[in-house]
């Protein structure tokens, strides 16, 4: 009983090690990208096209792996928050309507690794949080414990400083009614 319940634990111990999720996704830039984080916020708007240039007004170039492979998988479950079937319609959505193009994708992380290096305002992941030779690693920003993030903040007025839902207290016209 003994012997079976060491080797359940062993066999439990090598899964979670060679399993392509246990190492954390990192995000690659190309070096002359300024920064050494990116927001939560701003790396779901990049790879949803909504944010096509960084700070410095540089253009971002989009890198991505096939839909199937398994850091695509991790990197859009763990980090997007998405499902990877829902990233590729948003990217169908943008690139039909002409709103954005669609990101460039890669065969595998060695390409992914070279063609960020060589594309400036490139951007794009790897299985592992690692450092590479020639390429920067971007430090992933969660908002703070408290503070809403994405549409909570929006309704709750922080992105604009005041309150979406009126004020009590003043009278709106209705269709029989003018504005004094």
């Amino acid at each position: 009983m003994a012997q079976a319940y060491f080797f359940f634990w062993r066999l439990m111990l090598l899964t979670c090690l060679f399993s392509p999720f246990a190492a954390s996704a990192g995000i690659i830039v190309n070096p002359d990208v300024e920064g050494h984080s990116i927001s939560i916020t701003s790396l779901r708007n990049i790879y949803t096209l909504r944010q096509t240039l960084w700070p410095n007004h540089q253009p971002i170039v989009v890198f991505v792996l096939p839909d199937d492979h398994p850091a695509h998988v991790a990197f859009a479950k763990e980090k997007l928050g998405l499902y990877p079937y829902r990233l590729r319609q948003t990217w169908d959505r943008m690139s039909f309507s002409g709103m954005a193009g669609a990101p460039i994708q890669v065969k595998d992380e060695n390409e992914m690794r070279a063609r960020v290096r060589a594309t400036p305002g490139a951007i794009g992941y790897t299985s592992k949080d690692m450092v590479y030779d020639g390429i920067k690693t971007l430090r992933l920003e969660y908002p703070a414990v408290g503070q809403p993030a994405g549409r909570v903040a929006r309704l709750l007025g922080r992105r604009t400083g005041r309150s979406p839902l009126p004020d009590p207290g003043v009278r709106r016209p209705g269709p029989d009614r003018q504005y004094q």
